[in-house]
């Protein structure tokens, strides 16, 4: 059964939006874009639409975002005036009376009322933080934590009410007590003392009296003697005195025995955490409109809703084919004389029938290799999702060492202001981390190597948040392994406020190439900030390095005239020592999207390949090529992949017996081991289908 795959691919716009629903979805992304897409599942959750701040101003900025993108989100507000004209006080103070609020009817009920109170029409609604609802609650009670900011708006309705609620069950028991008209809704916080009229329960009320819910409305007075014991540190309470009939509280079984400790940073440590935080693959704290680190898991948002369910196959060259039967791919242009650079085998003497390794036939078969590919990707993202789950659950633990985790992150989130976005964060024992005398040692970098060597395995980390792994650092485990790969910095796009620290890390790591893979702007979004000189000759100091522009040339890419490279020779100094790099920027692979074909990818690798080995060949010392887009892990994993797994398969000397036999997935091994160093690397299903088709292309001869 011959294939003939280059007529056999769905057109562009079907490969780049798989799905058929129409509907479009907004993903704040690490770009920050809010990129319209086909598929029902995002690619990517983050957002930039907030400012970078520090400590406890970044973990209120990942609140507010809820506001903004997340389950909170509201209808815009009209943009008030910038300007207006000035009136006496007097006059401002007649046209804008304070509109009082209203006096709600709901009934105060004593913990010793509610047991008589209580029939199958009651719902008991706690309003206080999942984390404190978690501790310890009334059985059978349900938990709204809405932030009082979100909850007063008009426009945050009932309905976006249940949608906060993550138990379905609960859910559907808040929508039938608000329709029925006999039902009683009791509410419950910290205090109920008195309804504050700035308070979560007056705000609910109000929107249910708003709608003309007919039902009792109450609120538990001396609710604390109810949820006190919660604070208790054990799993088991005996019965409060004098409350028999009551609903039992129930307490988590995650009460730590522990003397709290104030953690030097605030607001990352989010009380104890419910046993089910690690058991599931989908949520590590079972709200995540709770939690300011949900859904900065890129994974939690993107594998909530189950398998993954795109597919995209592998596009082949044209005039190219692939016969599923034999495993054979055939040339049918006999003119076309390529060299074959790396197959398992041939069928002629000509070459125009050759056979690709086993896990290659695997992923280009048009019928299997779509959802080969998609599996083997989501066993990828799941294992991230467990490490950084377990991380963050190690976190929000209390301990006076914040940085004991080896993937910890830490160090990124108390430097807020250096990252570009708040969810590509790079682990502790990968970062680079700045040599001289530095204040500051933290830039948002990632050392990266492929590395053979089975000690470096935690992939799946224990579910136990005390089971903390031990891993080796890079180097110690380069000298293990027996064969040696290049190694890259991964980093962001930079900053304005990072423009010195990124020239600080090229020149303390002697780098001698930077590849930018990114446009300074796409889709009119800033995805990476000029920090270079944009005339020749001209120089400008970033700190205490002076960098020239000595040339720029635009070169146009075989695979696409108009997005093509731009290659600039810089010229660095530091007091008398005078460095020259090469900095290659590819216009055409825009965020999140993949190029038209392989070639474009395949000519840069080819040429920043050639010129690394010049300089490692004419200069000792030679450090990592610097590697960016805008985040530094989606387009940037991509191209480290390419351009690691075809060393790999250059030399027959680097691959293992198994690996030669062709049964192992290089890419897929790659692919893993590079997210065990970097968040994200390779971020989205449709760069690691990009990533074979480079590969395949590779192969055979392109």
């Amino acid at each position: 059964m011959m294939i003939n795959l280059s007529t056999q691919l769905p057109p562009e716009d079907v490969y780049f939006s798989p799905s058929n629903d129409t509907s479009s979805t907004d993903t704040g992304n690490a770009t920050g874009a809010i990129l319209p897409t086909k598929s029902t599942t995002p690619f990517y959750t983050a957002s930039n639409m907030l400012p970078h701040l520090q400590n406890q101003e970044f973990f209120n900025a990942i609140e507010t975002r809820y506001s903004i993108t997340g389950p909170f989100a509201v209808a815009e507000q009209p943009m008030k005036p910038k300007f207006q004209v000035a009136m006496p006080l007097s006059i401002n103070l007649q046209l804008q009376p304070t509109k009082k609020k209203p006096v709600l009817n709901i009934k105060s009920i004593s913990v010793l009322q509610l047991p008589t109170m209580i029939n199958a029409n009651t719902l008991i609604v706690d309003v206080r933080s999942f984390v404190k609802y978690s501790q310890g609650h009334i059985q059978s009670s349900i938990n709204i934590a809405v932030p009082n900011t979100i909850l007063k708006r008009p426009s945050f309705t009932l309905d976006k009410v249940s949608g906060v609620i993550i138990s379905e069950m609960d859910r559907n028991a808040w929508k039938a007590a608000i329709q029925d008209t006999k039902a009683q809704i009791i509410f419950y916080d910290e205090q109920s003392e008195t309804i504050n009229d700035n308070s979560a329960i007056y705000y609910l009320s109000q929107k249910l009296e708003e709608i003309g819910h007919k039902g009792v409305l109450g609120y538990i007075k001396e609710s604390t003697t109810l949820t006190s014991t919660a604070s208790i540190s054990s799993p088991t309470v005996p019965p409060t005195p004098g409350l028999s009939g009551l609903p039992p509280v129930v307490l988590g079984s995650c009460l730590s025995t522990r003397r709290l400790k104030k953690r030097p940073i605030e607001g990352l440590h989010l009380g104890s955490l419910p046993p089910s935080a690690l058991a599931t693959s989908t949520a590590p704290f079972a709200n995540d409109a709770f939690n300011p680190f949900f859904s900065n898991i890129r994974q939690n948002m993107e594998l909530c809703h189950g398998s993954i369910k795109e597919r995209f196959p592998v596009r082949f060259p044209d005039q190219v084919e692939f016969d599923a039967d034999t495993g054979l791919v055939r040339f049918l242009n006999n003119d076309d004389k390529r060299v074959i650079r790396y197959c398992a085998g041939t069928s002629s003497a000509d070459e125009l029938h050759i056979m690709l390794p086993p896990w290659m036939r695997r992923v280009i078969d048009p019928e299997l290799g779509p959802k080969h590919m998609a599996e083997s990707y989501e066993i990828i993202e799941r294992i991230e999702q467990k490490r950084l789950q377990h991380v963050m659950a190690h976190h929000s633990k209390i301990s006076n060492d914040l940085t004991d985790h080896p993937f910890s992150i830490v160090a990124g989130i108390e430097k807020g202001t250096l990252n570009r976005y708040t969810n590509v964060w790079p682990f502790e024992y990968t970062r680079v981390k700045f040599t001289g005398p530095h204040i500051n040692d933290y830039i948002n970098a990632s050392f990266i190597q492929y590395i053979d060597c089975e000690t470096a395995q935690i992939s799946t980390p224990s579910a136990s948040t005390d089971d903390v792994p031990s891993l080796l650092s890079l180097n110690e485990q380069d000298c293990i392994s027996g064969r040696h790969y290049r190694r890259y910095i991964s980093t962001q796009g930079p900053l304005p406020t990072t423009f010195n620290d990124f020239w600080q890390a090229v020149w303390e790591q002697n780098t001698r190439i930077i590849v930018m893979l990114t446009k300074e702007e796409e889709m009119n979004r800033i995805k990476c900030h000029r920090y270079w000189p944009s005339e020749i000759d001209k120089v400008e100091t970033f700190g205490l390095i002076q960098i020239k522009l000595l040339s720029q040339r635009e070169f146009a890419s075989a695979a696409d005239l108009e997005e093509g490279f731009v290659v600039r020779t810089f010229q660095l100094q530091q007091n008398d020592q005078v460095r020259t790099i090469h900095h290659f920027q590819y216009k055409g692979w825009q965020d999140f999207g993949v190029p038209n074909n392989p070639l474009g990818a395949l000519e840069l690798v080819s040429l920043v390949d050639r010129e690394q080995i010049s300089y490692e060949t004419t200069e000792t010392d030679v450090g990592p090529m610097i590697v960016h887009c805008s985040a530094g892990c989606g387009r940037t994993g991509a191209f480290c992949t390419i351009d690691t797994l075809i060393s790999r398969l250059k030399d027959k000397h680097y691959l293992t017996p198994e690996e030669q036999m062709g049964e192992l997935d290089l890419l897929f091994q790659t692919v893993a081991k590079f997210r065990e160093q970097r968040v994200s690397m390779v971020q989205t299903l449709r760069q690691y289908v990009f990533c074979y088709e480079a590969i395949l292309w590779w192969m055979l001869g392109y």
